[in-house]
């Protein structure tokens, strides 16, 4: 009886916090200990006898495109995978809204799936400590094509006070976004394509007289907006990332001097009409369409929208060409946009989970070549052709089987780089990789209270003086007060707390 309240009363805590609204956001290679040849599940002796397993997986939209016939536990690729795994899968997706709320009533039941993702870092820690989730060390050594596939590093920030709690979802995009301009004004206008930060200014000077467009066009709608849809230009003062190492330590970027200097450098482009005016109120979604409306000749875009706005303005504005150009170069020769956090999901096996032994051989499986490949391409024969050696698939037959995304529960940066180019995506995110990357090493940072409890007040904080700022609402020579308002407000707390974790990595 002692037991089960105590069961109770742990699922009743992961209830509260998460109801609350909680908000989120390199070593070598480890070591499998088993064989690491295996790419199936063990070998049946080895085996539970327990063949079903429940998982819960996020949702995607490719749900809503089965065909007639099809459903998410009856196609012929889940069909497939049932088959090469042994297993007998049930998958579930968590709702397109409020997926929080389901997580915390999942947990809550008693009645527990053996695969569990939390989105949130800080969501996941807290759930942690309070016991929700089982630990996997030894479990894992049943995944030893999962342990293949990620870095010491990247495994780690599935561990909560030492010990591994998740199966970190490796993220396989290391650079979302790059600066896309319409490459077409540059030719009509006579200009070359430009690298420097200096260079931009001048091109985005001639385009406002000669077009009478917005130059370049940014988003401040959002919580985020501001440093994602500022990244490049930030990029080029060295404060394109949330923090910055300055003496061996972490210190927020946005109250460094060469903060200040991006601020200034805004400033200017705002006040000579080169920016969008509306920024302040515009989200990410309206940068889109800004430039496919023809009303803005760039912006900082991530990969995926680059084709969708190609393709549109193909149809709109046949002469229009996009590219993504070289990031700007600033005067102290910086450049680069923020990598993309380490992972993005933490997969869990809650505590009463009916299978963790087959769920983790499952995931073993799921981690082999054989069932990758299956998830890029489908079917042999059915979903593509082999012709000399080489997959042939056409971006029709890709996306009539788009849906094959809602069961990956792993994933490879090689995987990953297939199904681009079988959608036809190669040519948006390959110039991408060729731009500097940024470190956040916050994002290998485990959970820490100090820090993540007030990031949020923080960056609100910071945003709301960021359009300030730009819009001369307040002076840039109050910029050393805003340093120690965002302190007092606890950054100086949050970044000793996090360099508390930095100093001994």
């Amino acid at each position: 009886m002692k037991r089960e309240r105590k069961k109770v009363f742990v699922s009743l805590i992961a209830l509260s916090m998460l109801a609350v609204g909680c908000s989120s956001n390199g070593g070598d290679n480890a070591q499998p200990s088993s064989s690491a040849g295996s790419t199936t599940a063990t070998t049946a002796s080895a085996s539970p006898k327990n063949k079903n397993v429940k998982i819960v997986t996020v949702y995607n939209a490719a749900a809503e495109t089965f065909k007639s016939g099809m459903e998410l536990n009856n196609n012929p690729i889940f069909a497939l995978h049932q088959q090469k795994s042994g297993y007998n899968p049930t998958f579930e997706l968590l709702p397109k809204d409020d997926s929080k709320q389901k997580i915390s009533l999942i947990l809550a039941s008693g009645d527990v799936p053996d695969w569990l993702p939390i989105g949130s870092k800080e969501d996941f820690y807290k759930l942690a400590r309070q016991g929700a989730f089982m630990p996997l060390d030894d479990l894992i050594k049943k995944a030893p094509n999962y342990q293949k596939l990620l870095s010491k590093e990247e495994l780690d920030v599935g561990r909560v006070d030492g010990k591994l709690y998740a199966f970190p979802y490796p993220n396989t995009t290391s650079l979302a976004k790059g600066l896309l301009l319409r490459t077409d004004l540059l030719t009509e206008l006579n200009l070359k394509q430009p690298t420097t930060l200096d260079e931009y200014y001048q091109v985005f000077k001639t385009i406002k007289e000669k077009k009478g467009m917005i130059p370049f066009t940014f988003a401040a709608g959002g919580p985020e907006d501001i440093d994602t849809s500022l990244g490049s230009i930030a990029g080029a003062f060295g404060v394109s990332s949330r923090t910055v190492v300055k003496n061996g330590k972490l210190e927020f970027a946005y109250t460094q001097p060469e903060y200040k200097e991006f601020l200034t450098f805004m400033k200017k482009l705002y006040d000579e009409g080169l920016v969008d005016r509306e920024f302040a109120v515009t989200k990410i979604s309206n940068v889109k369409d800004k430039i496919i409306g023809g009303q803005a000749a760039s912006a900082d875009i991530a990969w995926w929208e680059a084709k969708t706005i190609a393709d549109t303005l193909a149809t709109k504005i046949p002469t229009a060409k996009t590219q993504y150009t070289t990031l700007p170069v600033g005067a102290s020769g910086k450049s680069g946009i923020i990598q993309e956090a380490v992972t993005n999901r933490f997969s869990t096996i809650p505590k009463g989970a009916k299978n963790p032994e087959g769920m983790v051989e499952f995931l073993n499986y799921f981690s082999s070549p054989e069932a990758l490949k299956l998830q890029d391409y489908g079917i042999e024969g059915t979903d593509y052709k082999v012709e000399n050696g080489k997959v042939n698939q056409t971006v029709e037959q890709s996306t009539a089987i788009g849906w094959r995304i809602l069961y990956q529960i792993m994933d490879t940066k090689e995987n990953f780089q297939n199904r681009l180019a079988a959608k036809g995506f190669v040519p948006y995110y390959e110039p991408l990789t060729k731009n500097a990357q940024v470190k956040e090493e916050t994002f290998y940072a485990p959970s820490i209270d100090a820090y993540d409890k007030k990031l949020t007040d923080l960056t609100t904080f910071k945003n709301e003086n960021v359009v300030k700022f730009i819009m001369g609402a307040r002076n840039l020579n109050e910029f050393d007060t805003f340093v120690k308002e965002f302190n007092s407000r606890g950054g100086t707390a949050a970044i000793d707390a996090m360099n508390e974790w930095y100093t001994k990595k």
